[in-house]
């Protein structure tokens, strides 16, 4: 059995080459995303070019100190994919929203990701002045998903996760079902939610 001494210097070992490899995926991204910058530059409008110049610095320092620790490769690659699109995507120039989507970037597993991409794709175009879909809207579509109609504990427990994440809001039961009735709790999802979704896609040009 290895001393308690041996294990630490693994580990140590470990971490240090997840730092290198993580970093140097981000790093990757950021090359990539750079080298686009500069061959789309003239058709910024002058707040993009403000915020490429000035806030977008600040926001890559931020993923490299987020990325360090992850275990999941999955989580590096989705904070990459939100820088990339921050910096390409005129609609994307608020860095406190950057800044927050990569904290969830943190958090959210490959599932999770999966589930409330499937959540977008059953709900899209319903987000009202409110910034979530309707109730009416999300209760009947909720059905649309992979999930169906069944009771299942994994939906429940992720989408949970994802609604104390701010991403999306547990719908109220309609009126005519009662506390002895067994159902699946549904959805609506939440503008910071699509957002997210959208912006650890290839691409979220048109978010």
């Amino acid at each position: 059995m290895a001393s308690p001494a041996s294990l630490l210097e693994q580990a140590e070992k470990l971490l240090n080459g997840r730092r290198e490899s993580n970093r140097d995926y981000l790093l990757e991204t950021v090359s990539q995303t750079v080298r686009e910058l500069v061959d789309s530059a003239q058709k910024f409008d002058s707040e993009h070019q403000r915020f490429i110049s000035q806030e977008f610095p600040a926001l890559v320092l931020d993923g490299f100190a987020k990325v360090e620790r992850l275990r999941a490769h999955s989580r590096v690659c989705r904070i990459g994919l939100i820088l990339r699109n921050a910096a390409v995507c005129p609609a994307a120039q608020s860095p406190d929203e950057i800044e927050e989507l990569m904290r969830v970037a943190v958090e959210v597993s490959d599932r999770e990701a999966q589930l409330l991409g499937e959540l977008l794709r059953i709900q899209p175009g319903e987000l009202g002045k409110q910034g979530r879909t309707d109730r009416y809207s999300a209760w009947t579509l909720w059905e649309k998903g992979p999930w169906g109609t069944g009771v299942d504990s994994e939906i429940d427990s992720v989408f949970s996760k994802l609604e104390a994440l701010g991403l999306v809001t547990r719908i109220p039961p309609p009126s005519n079902l009662t506390i002895l009735a067994d159902f699946q709790n549904r959805y609506a999802l939440l503008l910071k939610g699509a957002r997210f979704s959208q912006f650890t896609r290839d691409s979220a040009r048109s978010a």
